[in-house]
């Protein structure tokens, strides 16, 4: 098969620097990071508060002391790390870009009442040379061109196919890569009972495949909204029974995993008929050399990671004192159990279920019984069609 997809085709090599270069140039601003400021604010009551603090600032006081005294924390003050264009109030971006490092504004009027800004940390604007980023745009223009040309590919591969080149040919024409599955069954296994793995639209491709003749050229599967599957099959192998030798360890392996499963449930209802009987679970699983468990406030409908939903209702459906035996979560685990207590929660009564829980099950039990009236009188009196009338 051949699969073309701009990625396929696309040769950063044939890009040259100049190009790059060029292009680097022309979009300068996606390579640069805009500079940013970490900005504190305190919002006063009023103007007259406002300018009062600014003249203490610079008078002297400390800008934390203004803080504390407005009964705040300088978590609180904190507005945040923003480039220019990210802060929504213009006068404030304005007057925080006009700040040096630890300089403090004057009033600026905000959305909230009157404020104070200070910038603490200032990172400048920053370009990624074109050293760093050249080969992601030299890409990045391949990929351009290969978007461009790719249909121009198919239709010349195309006609090549028409002219009566195989596969092979056609492909490398275009400089196509084809490729060989050498033996495949439609559930994607290999002979070796192993799945494939990276053909593209797997099932879909094997769909078709399995439908298509050997030596026969096939349409092409679309790929996306821009690629193209070719495909053909070589031979088709028809099916058979493989014979022993050909499965030999894997039969080997299934036996012995079913049969230790099936000796695995045997040992766990021997021993769930011994802990029935009066033996303690501790002895029991200091005979097996395992840890007996404990587990508190296991819940009807909660959650378990030994256990499982299965297992947890196993445990629900004997009474206290009772013993059972269920699988585990992992599936490959018997669990044997026995419950020691029994605690049913307060007000338990349907009375104690929320009005719209009791509205939910009133309106489920009643569309039931429709369903059943429906239902009988379906079979009581049958349909028939007046023919004459329509």
């Amino acid at each position: 098969y051949i699969k073309l997809e701009p990625e396929d085709i696309a040769d950063p090599a044939a890009i040259g620097e100049d190009e790059v270069r060029a292009y680097y140039q022309r979009t300068v601003s996606r390579f640069t990071t805009a500079e940013s400021r970490t900005i504190e604010q305190i919002v006063f009551a009023d103007e007259t508060k406002a300018r009062a603090a600014l003249e203490r600032i610079r008078a002297g006081a400390a800008f934390e002391a203004i803080v504390a005294e407005e009964g705040k924390t300088m978590g609180d003050v904190l507005l945040g790390t923003f480039a220019r264009d990210k802060v929504s109030d213009q006068a404030v971006a304005d007057a925080a870009f006009a700040l040096d490092k630890g300089g403090v504004s004057e009033v600026v009027p905000g959305a909230f009442g009157p404020i104070l800004l200070r910038v603490t940390e200032i990172v400048p604007e920053r370009v990624t040379p074109f050293e760093e980023v050249a080969e992601a745009v030299r890409k990045e223009l391949a990929l351009d061109e290969a978007n461009r040309v790719l249909l121009d590919v198919h239709d010349a591969y195309e006609d090549a196919r028409a002219g009566g080149e195989t596969m092979a040919e056609a492909a490398a024409k275009q400089r196509l890569k084809v490729v060989t599955v050498d033996a495949v069954d439609h559930n994607g296994r290999t002979p070796e009972g192993t799945i494939l793995t990276g053909l593209p639209l797997s099932s879909e491709f094997l769909r078709d495949a399995f439908d298509a003749e050997a030596g026969m050229e096939n349409a092409p599967l679309s790929i996306g909204s821009a690629g193209f599957l070719f495909y053909e099959v070589d031979a088709v192998t028809p099916a058979r029974d493989r014979t022993l030798d050909e499965v030999r360890d894997r039969v080997a392996a299934d036996w012995t995993a079913s049969e230790a499963s099936t000796r695995l449930a045997q040992k766990a209802v021997e021993t769930e008929k011994a802990l029935a009987g009066g033996k303690a679970l501790a002895e029991l699983a200091a005979e097996l050399d395992l840890e007996a468990q404990t587990r508190r406030g296991l819940k009807r409908d909660g959650t378990d990671a030994d256990l499982g939903q299965p297992g947890i209702a196993a445990v629900f459906g004997v009474g206290r004192g009772q013993t059972g035996v269920t699988p585990g979560e992992s599936g490959d685990t018997q669990i044997v159990f026995h419950v020691t207590d029994v605690v049913h929660p307060v007000d338990a009564g349907p009375d104690a279920l929320p009005q719209a829980m009791r509205d939910r099950y009133a309106s489920g039990l009643a569309d039931d019984l429709l369903d059943q009236l429906v239902a009988r009188l379906q079979s009581q009196y049958p349909v028939s069609i007046d023919r004459a009338a329509m």
